[in-house]
């Protein structure tokens, strides 16, 4: 709908002189060097419009890179419903050079799409819906491709094999890459309120990044959701390992001990209660270590 609109408001950019789908395609592309984004997406998706009934592989092949860069524009301009909708086309169309990526720029606008617009609204459930399921995807294609080659060869050999050849310009996820991924997976499982769900993809983090801000941050929200389960015991092995990081120094951090401790105090358990509220770090010594890092 968004891009059929776009399609008629922009119909008279290009201008009488060429219209024809080489011409579209160079004048995107000059748009796009130029920065005019807007203008550079209104030729995108003309030119699509063109080519959409096209079998030749050149063109399929040519069409895939232009929903690529169209994705990539329109995320710039932050149109990031209509980007999850060309990534979403790109990805499921035969010649799709960069799956991996494509999948993780998927899950990307699904995501900012979901974020709550003030930090006590609520998350648009269905994009963090979607986005769950793209990041699922996502790891289960790079893990093993195959699969993904298997399901599409039964409907069309071709198509398979040029998703295997795409493997060598698609390398794996970077272990960097692999722990957003599961940060944002854990996050969007968070704000659905799956509890338990979300702790595997936190506990993920907390393993593999080498950032500590990070790893505390995903341990008070493994905390925060055993809070809600809830699950007072795991929560007595968390703590220590949360306090033992730069993270401590935090407020969300210290906001979470305090939720924990209060927690555990309110169910009765005062022995477990007592040990959280003495690790909370005095307002004056947040500070201190802030302007220390400023420094």
């Amino acid at each position: 709908m968004a891009a059929s609109l776009v399609l008629m408001i922009n119909s008279a950019v290009l201008g009488a002189e060429d219209d024809s789908p080489g011409a579209l395609l160079k004048e995107s592309l000059r748009l796009m060097e130029a920065k005019k984004y807007n203008d550079a997406a209104a030729m995108m998706y003309r030119y699509l419009e063109m080519v959409v009934d096209s079998n030749a592989d050149r063109v399929i092949a040519i069409a895939q890179d232009i929903r690529f860069k169209l994705a990539t524009i329109l995320i710039e301009e932050n149109r990031l419903e209509e980007a999850a909708d060309v990534l979403q086309d790109y990805i499921e169309k035969p010649l799709c050079k960069f799956p991996r990526q494509g999948m993780k720029m998927l899950a990307t606008c699904y995501y900012e799409i979901g974020k709550p617009e003030t930090p006590d609204g609520s998350p648009d459930k269905a994009a963090f819906e979607k986005c769950v399921t793209a990041i699922e995807n996502a790891l289960e294609y790079n893990e093993n491709p195959v699969v993904v080659v298997k399901a599409v060869s039964e409907e069309d050999d071709k198509n398979a094999n040029v998703l295997a050849v795409s493997e060598e310009d698609d390398p794996e996820y970077t272990q960097d890459e692999l722990v957003l991924l599961h940060l944002t997976l854990g996050e969007a499982l968070y704000g659905l309120k799956k509890w338990a769900e979300c702790i595997d993809p936190f506990t993920y983090v907390i393993e593999k990044t080498t950032e500590e801000q990070r790893k505390g941050y995903a341990i008070m929200q493994v905390v925060n959701a055993l809070i809600e389960i809830p699950d007072f015991a795991r929560i007595t092995d968390w703590i220590p390992q949360l306090y033992r990081t730069e993270a401590r120094y935090d407020i969300r951090v210290n906001l979470a001990l305090m939720n924990a401790a209060a927690a555990l105090y309110d169910a009765g358990e005062y022995d477990s209660a007592l040990p959280l509220y003495r690790m909370i770090v005095p307002r004056d010594e947040l500070i201190a270590f802030q302007k220390q890092k400023i420094r």
